[in-house]
């Protein structure tokens, strides 16, 4: 009898569902803290002092997506370790849509310089 019990227990325990506990989801301004902190990490001095422009800076606001020289570390600028930090920076701060949308744009640069023979002026680099 008493061995039924027990075994009527360990069947009950192997039948709940395992959950893992893991911990809460970070917050977004947490996550864009953390994946701003690795890029600027990966960043030597003088990328630094290109990237880390004051917030106070016009070229805040010089967002249009025609080619143009800008002030900033351009992709074309950076390793592919460092390009992979400015990316995952990148997709801590844009929606799903966002993100397609900015590297749709970014791919289309190649297609233009093509289209318009001009790979100086459309250079996916430039972002």
């Amino acid at each position: 009898m008493k061995s039924s019990w027990i075994l009527l227990a360990l069947a009950l325990l192997l039948a709940l569902p395992l959950t893992a506990r893991e911990s809460p989801p970070k917050p977004p301004g947490i996550l864009i803290a953390e994946a701003a902190g690795k890029f600027l990490e990966a960043l030597d001095d003088s990328q630094k002092a290109k990237a880390a422009l004051p917030f106070t800076s016009p070229e805040r606001e010089n967002f249009r997506f025609t080619p143009r020289d800008r002030a900033g570390l351009p992709l074309k600028e950076m390793t592919a370790a460092q390009r992979g930090a400015a990316m995952t920076l990148l997709d801590s701060t844009l929606s799903e849509k966002g993100k397609l949308k900015a590297t749709q744009i970014m791919i289309l640069e190649s297609v233009l310089a093509e289209l318009e023979k001009n790979p100086t002026y459309r250079d996916d680099g430039k972002y």
